[in-house]
């Protein structure tokens, strides 16, 4: 993904609306995002095994869940999100709105190749990132600025 345009159709795509870019979020890149989630010190905050039934619905359920406790999602399902995939870095966050939960990760996952993406908290900077690790999908959360 190398253009905001590629974005926006992608996550349209997605089911998504995309509402607005903002280079930094409460002083949050995307880049310090995914540092702040990705290291060799990180514990996933829940592990959804792969072999679950419908892992990919449960592992969305649970990001909801964990996104709206931590102040990611407004009221109306807005939220900042940059995908993991290569040249989302040189990209703005994207501000967009779900439909409905239940519906967006199988879509990011076909969309962008895969389910991987990170999300920040607008007042304080908390991230939440779903990733795949081997056979398990990890929702990790990292609190307050990276």
């Amino acid at each position: 993904m190398t253009s905001r345009a590629e974005r926006a159709t992608l996550l349209e795509a997605a089911g998504m609306t995309l509402l607005g870019e903002a280079w930094t979020v409460a002083g949050v890149t995307p880049e310090s995002a995914v540092r702040s989630v990705i290291h060799l010190d990180v514990r996933p905050d829940v592990r959804v095994d792969h072999e679950t039934a419908d892992s990919v619905a449960r592992t969305e359920q649970i990001w909801w869940d964990i996104a709206r406790d931590v102040g990611v999602l407004t009221d109306d399902n807005a939220f900042h999100l940059s995908p993991t995939c290569p040249g989302a870095f040189r990209l703005p966050w994207a501000r967009v709105r779900a439909a409905a939960p239940g519906e967006f990760l199988r879509a990011l996952q076909t969309e962008f190749g895969s389910l991987e993406f990170v999300t920040v908290c607008p007042t304080d900077g908390t991230v939440v990132g779903v990733f795949e690790e081997e056979d398990e999908n990890w929702i990790v959360t990292s609190r307050g600025r990276p």
